[in-house]
């Protein structure tokens, strides 16, 4: 009884949430679900699911949740690649945003040269961090801003 009742819930679960589902990093999950949760709220139909595994990577987040009893196998982005639609340099750091509107402040901006139009990877790095490699093959640290 337990089974079908999960199923018919399955059922009513909007397709948007369906990408979220797939994420393993847990806050880019639950950043996904929030985005999600928001866009249903406000009225907008499941199919203009804007949301997807490249929408909320590098997204930083609280305090870890426990680990599920058995785990789940969920797809993991290593890296994005995008152009670079602006640069703005603050007084604390570099920050480049891409064109597909993710906000990237670098650490070691004055190593790296970037140009409007530039193509730049970011990967996964150690410890939960990012990187960013500029076409000349340098790279630095980043943090997702936006």
């Amino acid at each position: 009884m337990l089974t079908a009742a999960a199923a018919a819930a399955a059922e009513r679960l909007p397709s948007i949430m369906e990408t979220c589902m797939n994420l393993s990093n847990d806050v880019e999950r639950l950043s996904c679900y929030d985005l999600a949760t928001e866009k249903l709220t406000r009225g907008q139909a499941a199919g203009d699911a804007l949301i997807t595994p490249e929408s909320v990577f590098g997204v930083k987040g609280g305090g870890a949740r426990n680990a599920p009893a058995q785990p789940v196998e969920r797809e993991e982005l290593g890296e994005i690649t995008s152009l670079v639609a602006a640069i703005r340099n603050r007084a604390a750091a570099t920050e480049v945003e891409l064109k597909n509107g993710q906000v990237w402040r670098l650490d070691n901006a004055p190593r790296l040269l970037l140009q409007v139009g530039d193509e730049v990877t970011i990967k996964r790095a150690a410890m939960k961090s990012f990187k960013l490699l500029a076409p000349d093959g340098r790279f630095t640290r980043v943090k997702r801003v936006r």
